[in-house]
């Protein structure tokens, strides 16, 4: 919400590096209007204060403003960021399934992308912190028997599961 230091900020670049990159980022387009230019201000504002949410780890309030964010702003730029913050609220909720879809469905669509270091960090701390999956729990016979051993390959079709003769 500070314009006027914005765009003394971009008017350095553009002096400074205004034949790079990071010149043609904030050089105005053709027709461009104040309030598109307000319109930044208020997404950037906006994704500060989501992604502020996510430092203080509010998973619950950053995830609400970044699907709402999605919503509301089209801007490339920042629907790639909020797509990856997506991934991170949800991981910190514990949701580590979806949040490995998103930023594994993110990679596929940008991999190329400036922004790829951080889907691979969070992916990265995704698989650490991810808690294994519990063993599937053994059905004992109706007849109180010990359930037969798990097998990691199924019986051919017609022959009996292979018993522990002593």
């Amino acid at each position: 919400n500070k314009l006027p230091e914005s765009q003394a900020y971009a008017d350095r670049i553009l002096q400074q590096y205004g034949n790079t990159r990071w010149g043609d980022l904030v050089r105005p387009t053709e027709g461009a209007s104040e309030a598109q230019a307000v319109n930044n201000a208020e997404i950037a504002a906006y994704y500060d204060e989501t992604y502020g949410m996510l430092i203080a780890r509010d998973y619950v309030g950053a995830l609400a403003r970044v699907i709402q964010g999605q919503r509301q702003y089209k801007e490339t730029n920042y629907t790639k960021r909020f797509r990856i913050m997506e991934g991170i609220a949800r991981a910190g909720l514990g949701n580590y399934d979806a949040a490995d879809t998103i930023l594994q469905d993110f990679l596929k669509q940008y991999p190329s992308d400036s922004l790829k270091p951080w889907a691979d960090a969070v992916l990265a701390y995704i698989q650490k912190n991810k808690p294994a999956a519990p063993p599937a729990p053994s059905v004992a016979p109706a007849n109180g028997a010990a359930p037969p051993p798990a097998s990691s390959t199924p019986a051919p079709a017609g022959s009996a599961a292979p018993t522990n003769a002593s």
